[in-house]
């Protein structure tokens, strides 16, 4: 009986998994999404001497480009996408380069808000939580 309560002791005190946190703004529409995008936050994963990322959305694809030293392109990768209840996923079809070598065919769903000229999306792609904002490009904002 002691063993029991013990057991339920130490599972009423265990913490619990953090929370994750609820993304400011509204859901996305593709209406809102299409447009071109400049990457804006802390990378999820290293990207050596890369200094602009952009990502295109047409109503049904996407295409993010890398771009590193005298505005050569050091990667890119992209291919369709679903948007469907504030949940935005693509699907890896075409590119070249680390992230497409990577996760060539597959599809990553992302929790998908947009506030004003911000697009945040966070998921989850083999163990490794990716958390992004993009800034719309307008006119020259997208100039270095």
């Amino acid at each position: 009986m002691l063993n029991v309560a013990l057991v339920a002791l130490l599972a009423a005190f265990q913490p619990s998994p953090p929370a994750q946190p609820e993304l400011k703004g509204q859901a996305c529409t593709a209406r809102e999404l299409v447009g071109t995008w400049q990457f804006t936050s802390k990378p999820s994963m290293p990207m050596p001497e890369v200094t602009s990322v952009l990502k295109h959305i047409t109503p049904t694809h996407f295409f993010v480009v890398r771009i590193g030293a005298k505005d050569v392109v050091q990667s890119a990768h992209g291919g369709p996408y679903t948007l469907a209840n504030g949940t935005y996923t693509e699907t890896l079809q075409h590119g070249f380069g680390a992230v497409f070598d990577r996760a060539r065919g597959a599809s990553v769903s992302f929790q998908c808000r947009l506030d004003g000229d911000t697009w945040h999306i966070v998921g989850e792609y083999q163990g490794t939580r990716i958390d992004e904002q993009w800034k719309r490009v307008s006119g020259t904002s997208g100039q270095r």
